[in-house]
């Protein structure tokens, strides 16, 4: 992810899980702390969503619980996620979405979600979703294909800042059936929604 700075060649114990989140997990046995290397980029703590300035220097992370491993959001994307977990996944496919908007330093973020029935292994219908976000508009928005009816919607978006999280539940009737029915969104962020 960060090919031109040379302190990222020599780390093995930590990795990029596509190319927003930066796992670095505690890989000493009884061990509470970690040495991460955070590169010169805008990250936000997944578990607490705070941001984290990375500055292109190692950090220790100390006291971290044995159920949990240090996962940080890399500023610019946006990370569409199911609002609860399910045992199976045919109960979780059935489980609305939630954004998760992680702007970069220049305030915008940008995301895909691609849908299929998740059973056929080949797909009558897909839906592949592009999202964008400006901090300076304060607009998110939406476009692609929308030929996969999932049955579900967008229910609330999280804007990451240096504040600290804004979370935004949508209007019901704005993201219903968002799949099939909406070419294109606009929404403007605000405290009315």
């Amino acid at each position: 992810m960060y090919p031109s700075d040379p302190n990222t060649l020599p780390i093995s114990l930590q990795y990029f899980f596509g190319p927003s989140l930066l796992i670095s997990p505690v890989t000493e046995e009884n061990s509470k702390s970690v040495k991460i290397y955070l590169p010169d980029d805008q990250f936000y703590d997944f578990h607490t969503l705070r941001p984290v300035a990375g500055k292109g220097s190692y950090i220790t992370l100390a006291d971290i619980p044995f159920t949990e491993i240090p996962v940080y959001i890399r500023g610019g994307f946006i990370l569409p996620l199911r609002v609860s977990g399910a045992n199976t996944t045919t109960a979780l496919r059935k489980m609305d979405f939630e954004l998760i908007v992680a702007p970069d330093r220049a305030g915008k973020a940008r995301g895909e979600l691609y849908l299929d029935d998740g059973d056929s292994l080949v797909q009558e219908a897909t839906s592949e979703i592009r999202f964008w976000y400006d901090r300076k508009t304060r607009v998110l928005e939406m476009n692609g294909t929308f030929e996969y009816d999932s049955g579900v919607m967008i229910r609330n978006v999280t804007i990451l800042g240096e504040d600290g999280p804004e979370r935004f539940v949508l209007d019901k009737s704005l993201m219903e059936g968002f799949i099939t029915k909406l070419e294109t969104t606009k929404v403007m962020v605000s405290d009315e929604l």
